[in-house]
């Protein structure tokens, strides 16, 4: 009798992790959704696509593309995308941020009292206003804003356009809350698509859809900018039909996931990493010549994507969605019955959205929130980077609340770089080390850092691991 229990258990446990692992909020959305802002100043959930309802409990809400769900229900903020966008679904809305105390989104030809919003408005709790022209394509119709990356008291504007106000602009431009400047980007042709601006140390990428003319010569889909030029990144993204979709830092490393093949010449398949030498892949990547991710984040200390895709790694099943912890790739054992668009991470919660409308056989109407834990159906076997011998390094205790104790092992002296960033990327501590041969002591004091999840690397050459720890406590 024991034997048939534990059967019957192993057949149920993939079901008991699946939809009951994920809520729905309110009734969901009439259409896709394609952008999500999480803002920690509000605790408000802003959610972008086309769709011209979103659905409550109670009620039903007319949003015209953009909403925000504030933990209870959807909110309208003022007529949205209206003024005639949205007769059966809403012109996309592919970007939202926050600058200073206003919310931007990608609204497109809307009246704004004497003016007319272009490709870009603002939100000052009561309506949304236009930008000084806002962003135009070269025919002087709307642009798209799909991201934006802090500049101390400006922001820097990437998206689909070639004018920012009177300003002719590459789909690059910067704002400062009350005119536009220009910010050259060498862009080829009419139509370069930026989605995506990062910061890594002191240089600026952006990344999307485009062919520019960096120092290096032309170069595709993404470029650094170091204060005073454009320089190709490792050759770019190799492929005709290759883009960018994404692009985050994650452990101190650059990521970009997209379109992109391994088969085309790049390091990874649809998803890869910036290393010390180049383009390198991450565990296999993403399973599947037509796969496409569209979006990542980063939540509890590991890398999400989002897409259509059915396997990542090594072949562990995943159905447009999967976590990357650094080390290895894991799937949740869910059926979306759509592509994944958007990922936001909000006050411990993770959010997806996209043109799904169903998850396991259960009606979500395009976004649900994660609430299965650490919860993973299957997960690959684990992907180390090579490392500087057997046992390089050794942490304790894990958890550390006052000192990190740390034993790095070396066979022959040598340098090396030790740094220590939090789950958001950001660097904490960076030390430059010279290693003697055998087993040294070093100590980390980490009694003034937040709790949370760490990620120590220790770099020498080519060589380098990664290692994991949570800080607990207050100090």
């Amino acid at each position: 009798m024991k034997k048939i229990k534990f059967y019957l258990i192993l057949l149920i446990s993939p079901l008991c992790g699946t939809a009951q692992n994920w809520a729905p909020l309110g009734n969901g959305l009439e259409y896709a959704a394609f952008s999500m802002f999480a803002d920690s100043v509000d605790n408000r959930l802003y959610i972008g696509g086309n769709f011209r309802y979103a659905f409550n409990s109670e009620d039903t809400v007319r949003v015209n593309g953009i909403t925000a769900w504030d933990g209870n229900k959807y909110v309208a903020l003022g007529e949205g995308n209206a003024a005639g966008n949205c007769l059966v679904i809403c012109p996309p809305i592919r970007g939202i941020a926050r600058f200073q105390d206003e919310i931007y989104a990608d609204l497109q030809d809307v009246p704004s009292g004497d003016d007319i919003i272009y490709g870009i408005a603002r939100w000052n709790g009561e309506r949304w206003d236009s930008l000084q022209g806002g962003v135009k394509t070269s025919s002087g119709f709307a642009g798209e804003f799909y991201s934006i990356l802090s500049m101390e008291e400006e922001i820097l504007v990437g998206g689909l356009f070639r004018q920012a106000g009177e300003l002719p602009a590459n789909g690059l431009a910067i704002w400062n809350g009350n005119t536009w400047k220009a910010f050259d980007f060498p862009g080829r042709g009419f139509d370069s698509r930026i989605c995506c601006l990062s910061r890594l140390g002191n240089d600026i990428y952006a990344a999307g859809n485009f062919i520019v003319m960096a120092e290096e010569g032309e170069t595709k889909d993404i470029a650094r900018f170091d204060g005073e030029k454009w320089h190709a990144v490792d050759g770019g993204i190799k492929g005709g039909l290759a883009h960018i979709n994404a692009m985050l830092v994650f452990q101190g490393q650059l990521y970009v996931a997209g379109f992109f093949r391994q088969s085309d010449g790049n390091a990874g398949n649809k998803v890869m990493k910036l290393g010390n030498s180049g383009w390198e892949e991450v565990g296999g990547g993403i399973i599947g010549s037509n796969a496409d991710v569209h979006a990542m984040a980063i939540h509890n200390g590991g890398l999400y994507v989002g897409g259509i895709f059915d396997q990542v790694g090594d072949g562990v099943p995943a159905q447009n969605f999967a976590r990357w912890d650094g080390q290895r790739w894991c799937g949740f054992g869910n059926s979306f019955s759509d592509r994944v668009y958007a990922l936001a991470s909000l006050n411990g919660d993770l959010f997806v959205a996209g043109w799904f409308g169903y998850i396991d056989g259960k009606r979500f109407n395009g976004i649900a929130k994660w609430t299965g834990g650490d919860y993973t159906a299957d997960c690959g076997s684990i992907n180390r980077t090579e490392s500087l011998e057997k046992e390089p390094i050794s942490i304790f205790p894990n958890p550390a609340t006052h000192t990190l104790h740390l034993g790095l092992n070396s066979l022959q002296p040598e340098g090396a770089v030790l740094a220590i960033q939090n789950a958001a990327g950001q660097l904490l501590h960076r030390e430059e080390l010279a290693l003697p041969s055998g087993i040294q002591q070093y100590q980390v004091d980490v009694s003034g850092w937040p709790p949370g999840v760490y990620f120590l690397r220790l770099q020498a050459g080519e060589r380098q691991v990664v290692l994991r720890f949570v800080k607990t406590g207050t100090g």
